[in-house]
């Protein structure tokens, strides 16, 4: 061998037994450039999860967007259309109007849509606490 092999195999064992010495010390700039990159890959990672996340909400979005399209796009029947709530009541008789006005429907049907709009400002002025 020639001296200049020796003393690139000397350097090189100097390099390998001072790595190793940086390797297995808690401090030196071996476990601070570990320490750095297991930061950068924990980082990383819940990058990609949150990620995914957001696009798991998005595609529900869009899915159920897309369905609401749908049920939008179908007609209603046609032997419907002619129909309203008043002429169905005018037609069910004199004992629906004497039943209607004994058990005050308006009267409880007012009372329900206070509580209604009572519970919905409560849930906005608490920024949606009391769901």
């Amino acid at each position: 061998m020639n001296r200049k092999h020796l003393i690139i195999v000397g350097v090189a064992l100097l390099v390998l037994v001072v790595s190793t010495s940086w390797a297995f010390a808690d401090t030196g700039p071996v476990s601070a450039i570990t320490g750095w990159l297991a930061e950068q890959i924990k980082s990383l990672w819940a990058d990609f999860y949150d990620f995914m996340h957001d696009l798991l909400v998005d595609l529900v979005e869009v899915v159920l967007s897309m369905f609401k399209a749908i049920v939008y796009l179908i007609p209603a029947p046609s032997f419907l259309s002619d129909f309203t709530f008043c002429a169905l009541l005018g037609s069910a008789g004199p004992w629906t109007a004497f039943i209607v006005a004994q058990l005050r429907v308006a009267e409880a049907m007012a009372v329900l849509a206070t509580a209604l709009v009572f519970r919905l400002v409560r849930v906005f002025l608490t920024l949606f606490q009391w769901t």
